[in-house]
């Protein structure tokens, strides 16, 4: 991921554009020959959490992630602009402040006026569904509708456009879009309206008592306090005296092995607890192989937190056996189910497992984080439009080459 780094605020971009819309452009570049004598690429979009939105690392979503590609296979920096709204991210592209528009444009507002490069993917109702259940408040980027395919829009160029749908297709032939897509949509598989309604009753009840506890310990492993919490919530519901009929309890739901080997004498005790729970799951983490690199890497920890670490390893030699990628979440998570397969957990050396269950696990704690970033007011939001700021904000450039 290529974090940004610089934010700032480019007034002076501002009205040297109002001053190219109000007389024209001397030299009449193209879009392309715009783009390669800047070294710039404008990509406006919303924030949104199908689009961009701000991490502690920096800014991250599907079309940012995208973007960032594409400038880098450009090799020009980029600069990310975020609209009010997506009228207002199309007007900046038709009045060439922007070069690309984005927020699902092309299928939201037809304009003869602009191109529109190939369709890289296909929203399901689920996710639809997702977006509308939890931000009714956000300028969501989905076609009402729900299921018309994304794409991004330019002014009429050829050079751009044969540049972007070569870029596309690539993208598409390489798996890299498949990757892409699943970091950030592929969690929708598990959502369900009356889960998320009680997360999120439960977000206002209950959180505020552990959340100081969860950004503590978190900070102590370089966790994310998100993530702890959503762990605990799947574990627990954040009761401290929760408990299983396996015998699993307290707020993390540890076993009394994993309590006894990590030194906890009362499962109960939420310090203790949470502090178990953080310190296995970063135990894990550390024996996932280095070459696989987040968001894999996490989503194995989850799965190994679950299930177990000698199981997720089982799941994944039959993957590779299989012909699948042991690396890949989405591929071992595929055959993870067969750990629960008479025909099939015999192949293995630990045998028998709910690897179902795991694929569930991992899927609705990557929900839970998402309600988290989105809809806790304990979060910090940063403020993307601010006052004589207009319309947008531009954030960059970045040199992406550089990092």
């Amino acid at each position: 991921m290529y974090p940004f780094n610089n934010i700032q605020q480019v007034q002076s971009f501002l009205l040297c554009a109002a001053i190219a819309t109000a007389y024209g452009c001397a030299d009449q570049q193209t879009p392309w020959e715009r783009i390669i004598k800047s070294g710039q690429l404008r990509f406006a979009t919303v924030e949104s959490p199908a689009t961009c939105y701000p991490t502690a690392s920096g800014y991250a979503g599907f079309e940012c992630d995208l973007a960032r590609r594409f400038a880098h296979e450009l090799g020009v920096d980029l600069t990310l602009i975020l609209a009010r709204n997506p009228s207002a991210a199309m007007a900046m592209v038709k009045r060439d402040q922007a070069d690309i528009g984005g927020a699902d444009l092309a299928s939201r507002m037809a304009d003869t006026d602009l191109e529109y490069s190939p369709a890289f993917y296909q929203p399901d109702s689920r996710q639809v569904t997702f977006y509308k259940h939890l931000y009714p408040h956000l300028h969501v980027a989905f076609h009402p509708a729900g299921t018309k395919p994304v794409s991004w829009m330019y002014r009429h160029d050829d050079v751009l456009a044969n540049r972007l749908a070569v870029f596309i297709r690539d993208q598409a032939e390489s798996g890299e879009l498949a990757r892409l897509l699943e970091q950030y949509f592929g969690h929708m598989r598990t959502f369900d309206a009356n889960t998320a309604s009680t997360f999120l009753a439960m977000e206002k009840e209950r959180l505020p008592l552990y959340e100081d506890l969860f950004r503590e310990t978190a900070h102590r492993y370089s966790m994310d306090w998100t993530l702890l919490a959503a762990m605990s919530y799947q574990e627990s519901h954040w009761h401290p005296d929760a408990r299983s009929p396996t015998g699993v309890r307290g707020l993390m739901m540890l076993t009394q092995d994993t309590a006894a080997e990590l030194g906890i004498d009362d499962r109960i005790d939420p310090p203790q607890s949470v502090d178990g729970g953080a310190r296995y799951y970063h135990a894990l983490l550390e024996k996932i192989p280095p070459r696989i690199t987040d968001p894999d890497r996490t989503w194995f920890a989850l799965a190994a937190y679950n299930i177990g670490f000698q199981h997720l390893e089982d799941a994944r030699i039959l993957t590779q056996e299989l012909g699948g990628n042991p690396d890949r979440w989405r591929d071992v998570r595929k055959y993870l189910p067969l750990l629960d397969d008479d025909k099939w957990h015999v192949r293995t050396e630990y045998g028998k497992a709910r690897g179902g269950e795991a694929v569930r696990y991992v899927g609705n704690i990557r929900l839970y984080e998402d309600l988290l970033r989105w809809t806790y007011p304990g979060l910090e939001k940063k403020e993307f439009v601010q006052p004589d700021m207009g319309e947008w904000l531009a954030l960059g450039p970045v040199n992406l080459q550089a990092m």
